[in-house]
């Protein structure tokens, strides 16, 4: 069922799916435990994450929502490892990261991971076609096939007769667009996104709010960062970061059942400043989420 906020879209074309229905037995796709980040600089030190544990289940649709400054972004950035915890333990399909170098980082990140920022990055001299193939290029997909599956991803968001557009001329909301087809191109189980319509007015973000929507319920596992209510409102679960530590989540599934959800929504304790979480049964994962990359 579609989330309220989100409205319908046409399908474009037979939907490519990942890795099937996510079983039972199947583990968190992400797992953080008792995490914490401080920054060095200069001779300061500065803690943004005070010791969080988090699991994220195949097929959840998680927003972080907190003031500036609470460590929702650095949080995300973790979970994309593109910044590494100072403390704690990070699993990505039960096996830990913290061990990998940076090949092996950046392999993981590419094969599994996608992301949509608020400033969209796409590169000024390419044409749409072109920064969707962009990730592709670091693997060994052939070239025809990259094309073919960055042709389909842009007709899906509604930009066939724009693919060949360089960004200066198309509007945010396209670029955004452009932006999530890049990070759907190598299928993966996971979207992460940092304030996705922080650059958008209203109506374009409702529209992009509807993808998001439309590819969580094909499998796409997703967790956004944001400010906005409305934004917030389209997830599964709402979770409230506050100076380093989460806090209460809200639950306002659409369609789902109770015991589908993700496993990060009641804390049982905050032992010397933790934010922990605990976690329904183990056979309450949902079904239809996509699952880790071999």
């Amino acid at each position: 069922m579609t989330p309220p906020c989100a409205e319908a879209l046409p399908k474009a074309g037979a939907h490519e799916t990942g890795g099937g229905a996510c079983d039972k037995g199947a583990p968190p796709l992400i797992e953080l435990v008792d995490v914490t980040k401080t920054f060095h600089m200069g001779g300061l030190a500065t803690t943004v994450l005070h010791g969080v544990s988090l699991r994220v289940r195949p097929g959840d649709f998680i927003a972080l929502t907190g003031s500036s400054g609470s460590g929702k972004s650095t949080l995300l950035y973790i979970m994309g490892l593109l910044e590494q915890p100072t403390t704690g333990t990070y699993r990505f399909g039960g096996r830990a990261v913290q061990g990998l170098d940076d090949d092996g980082l950046s392999g993981l990140r590419n094969r599994a991971m996608g992301f949509v920022f608020q400033n969209f990055f796409l590169i000024p001299y390419a044409t749409a076609l072109e920064n969707v193939m962009l990730p592709g290029t670091y693997g060994d997909r052939p070239g025809a096939d990259l094309c073919d599956r960055a042709r389909f991803l842009l007709d899906k968001v509604g930009l066939a007769d724009r693919m060949h557009h360089v960004p200066s001329r198309l509007s945010g909301g396209q670029q955004q667009r452009v932006a999530l087809a890049r990070a759907l191109l190598n299928e993966p189980a996971i979207l992460l996104a940092d304030e996705p319509t922080g650059q958008l007015d209203s109506a374009t973000s409702r529209s992009i709010l509807s993808l998001f929507s439309r590819i969580n319920e094909e499998g796409t596992t997703i967790v956004v960062v944001t400010h906005n209510a409305e934004t917030a409102a389209c997830a599964h679960t709402r979770l409230e970061m506050c100076d380093g530590l989460l806090r209460d989540g809200t639950r306002h599934n659409a369609g789902i059942g109770p015991d589908s959800g993700p496993d990060v929504l009641r804390p049982d304790n905050r032992r010397n400043g933790a934010s922990t979480y605990s976690a329904p049964p183990e056979d309450s994962s949902p079904s239809g989420g996509r699952g880790v990359p071999a």
